[in-house]
Order: structure tokens, then sequence, then C-alpha cells
């Protein structure tokens, strides 16, 4: 690398936190259209999980950010979540460019581990982690034309298929310019972290986007700028390019792929991350994994299950009406709700629901417990009627048993 260039940098770093924005944001070009070779989409098969685990690997290697892998994929439990989503970038056949969405349930997430999620929590906030962000080295060269589309993607994903209130991210603080002026992230309250456990030991701050305010921030700094630096046309106005979403008859906030056959070969096979869960990792992965295969895979790795199961619930932000008033249903299992709600809910209520763009479900529902402050309400499902009953069995295929159509 030449001098001068190294001389920009350093100066660049030097500069006060405005300034560097202002000069990234004045700087910066978004990439031609993608080829029609590209197309950013989630993966629905274990032959594209295996090539996204592949790029992850070989990627974090060549950055420091992992160690050499006898089976050359990063895996974490994570992955092993119905609740986690890989978004991949194709050329043609071959997976370029790949990242992670996991959201935040009893695994947690890997950056709640080392930094303080709570006050983003107690504002009653669903969250997701980006995650595990790569592009194949060979392609680097075509970094702008995999990395914009992927962010868009991720972005349209997680507002209208998640349906999350704010994403979070650990990065290395080279990049924590990039995502603050470009992508409208926020930092967290904590400093950096100098050894973070999940890269390799690599030093990482703690950033959130929050996504409704987002729009606005996006809109405020981009805004009738020239085509090729309106992140806010290109970000929240325009349609992803070359973009394949997910088709949902219903409405639902998760995308499964793995069946006990998938778990078994990457989470046993390629490494024995099921064995090295805690107790109640391993119970949570029984509810949410209920099919034949599932249970006899668990009980020969774990034995019998110590404790009686619940439910499986099921992430589903769903518009309603309680008694006639406005409220949203946050997850839903066979027996239960739970909804966010301004109001006080009398002992029992009439429950109406959105599951799809078409079909409105009836239900009878009874308090169970509440949390005025939050608004969070949990319900017991007493009656239901006809498209409840289809919805939720929508659900239960789609985790246990349609992800094995889906194998390549």
């Amino acid at each position: 690398m030449s001098e001068p260039l190294n001389l920009k940098k350093h100066l660049l770093r030097a500069a006060p936190k405005a300034l560097r924005h202002w000069l990234i944001r004045q700087s910066f070009h978004l990439p031609e259209p993608p080829p029609a070779e590209i197309t950013v989409r989630t993966a629905t098969t274990q032959d594209e999980l295996e090539q996204a685990y592949r790029v992850l690997q070989l990627s974090y290697e060549e950055m420091g950010f992992a160690t050499e892998e006898a089976s050359g994929l990063r895996l974490t439990k994570y992955f092993a979540l119905p609740t986690t989503s890989t978004l991949i970038v194709c050329w043609k056949n071959q997976i370029v460019g790949t990242m992670s969405v996991i959201r935040d349930g009893p695994f947690g997430t890997p950056v709640g581990e080392v930094f303080e999620l709570g006050p983003l929590k107690e504002r009653g906030w669903q969250l997701a982690e980006v995650s595990s962000l790569a592009i194949d080295p060979e392609f680097r060269r075509h970094r702008g034309q995999i990395l914009f589309p992927l962010c868009k993607y991720l972005y349209d994903y997680v507002r209208f298929y998640q349906q999350v209130d704010a994403i979070v991210i650990a990065v290395h603080p080279r990049w924590r310019d990039f995502y603050e002026a470009l992508l409208m992230f926020k930092p967290l309250k904590q400093r950096m972290i100098p050894n973070y456990d999940f890269a390799n030991g690599a030093p990482a701050v703690g950033l959130y986007l929050p996504l409704q305010q987002s729009q606005e921030d996006f809109r405020s700094c981009f805004a009738h700028r020239t085509q090729s630096q309106d992140l806010f046309r290109y970000m929240v106005v325009d349609p992803a390019p070359r973009a394949i979403f997910p088709n949902r008859p219903y409405f639902k906030s998760q995308d499964p792929v793995l069946n006990a056959e998938m778990l078994r070969y990457f989470f046993v096979h390629k490494k024995p991350i099921l064995s090295e869960l805690s107790g109640w990792e391993r119970h949570f992965l029984r509810e949410q994994y209920g099919t034949l295969e599932a249970v006899k895979l668990f009980s020969s790795l774990w034995g019998p299950a110590e404790a009686p199961l619940r439910e499986c619930r099921y992430n589903a932000l769903l518009n309603a009406r309680i008694d006639f008033q406005p409220a949203q249903v946050i997850n839903a299992s066979r027996h239960g709700l739970l909804i966010r709600s301004d109001l006080e809910l009398p002992v029992e209520s009439t429950l109406a629901v959105l599951v799809s763009k078409t079909e409105m479900a009836r239900l009878r529902v009874a308090r169970a417990w509440g949390n005025s402050q939050l608004g969070l309400w949990g319900l017991a499902i007493k009656e239901s009627d006809l498209r409840w009953k289809r919805y939720l069995n929508y659900l239960e295929a789609d985790v246990n048993q349609s992800a094995i159509l889906r194998v390549a």
C-alpha cells in the first residue's frame, strides 16, 4: 500500500467522529445494479448452508476471526436454532457472500453475552443479531456488488419478515464508521471489548439499529442526493435488487430449514456442538423440534428429557384487536399467546388476529398474567376457530415437517 494512502487513512482515523462520518458520506458511491448472475435470498437446503458455512470459515480464518476447523465449516450453536436465518448471495450457483440473522430468544445472542442489551429490551423491543458476515475472498474485487445488495436484503428481511424492532451487531473497530456513517447504526453504551471470544479474541464494538428511527435517519442524511449516493432511496424506498424473499401463505417471523438429519450432519458429525449444550439449551431444542426423528436424535445424545416439555411457542408478530382495541401478538402456541397491548386487559376477552393478508382468526382468551408497564400480557386460549387451527398447523409443519422437503 502506498504511503499517501496510508497517511490518508491515518488522518481520517484521527479526525473527529462527525468529520469522519461526513467525509465517508461524501466519498462513497453505491455500486451499479448487480449483474444478472447474482441473486440474494435465504438459504433453504443443506448444500446451501454448507457452502455458506464454508465461505464464512474461509473468510474468518483469513481475517483472524477464527482458527482452522477440520470440517472447513464455521458452526455455532446459534445456527442450530429454527429462529436463525442464513442469508446468501449467489453468483450463478456459487455462494459468494453470507450473513446470519439470530433472533433473540432462550439462547440469547453472541452480542448479548458481552454487551448490555437490557436497555433495549426494557423498551419492549424484539431484537435480532446480525452475525457472521463474510464474502468469498475470491470475490473481494466485487465487494460492493455483494455487500450493498446483502445489506439491503437484510434491512427489508428484518423489517418485513422477521418483524423485529432493532438489530444488534458486534464489529471490528475499523468497520465502526462504515456502519454508523452509512447504515445508521448507533453505539451501545459499553466501550470496546478488547477480546471478543466469538471472533477469536479480536476487538469488537457493539452497535444497534432501531429500525423505525433508521428510516428517518436515512432520509435526513441521504435524501435528495444523486442516485449513486441516495442511500435513503436504496435502503428504504426501492425494492431490494436481485432479491428472492420467502413465500409465506401465512404471517410468521422465522424461516426454519433444519430437520433432524441436518442437525445430525452439521452439529454432531461436522462438529459436536449438540453434545456441548447446557441443560437448558438442550431442553429448549427438544421443545423446538418435535418430529420422531428429532426425538430419537436428542435421546441418543442426551438421554430422555429430564423435565416435561412445554408447548413450542412460535415467533409470529400479528396485528390483532382485543375487544375492538388494537393489539399485537408476539408469539403463539396451541393453548396460549403473548400479546402487546397498552390497555389493562379484562379477565376474559375476544381476540381477532390477522393471520394472513386475507384471513382473520377469532379466539376467546383469558388473562393468565400481565405487565402493564411493558404492556405485555400472557393469554390462555379458551376457544379458537378453524382459521386459527389451520394457522397453528402451518407453523408446526413449517418447523417439523416441511424443512425435510427442502433438502437438496
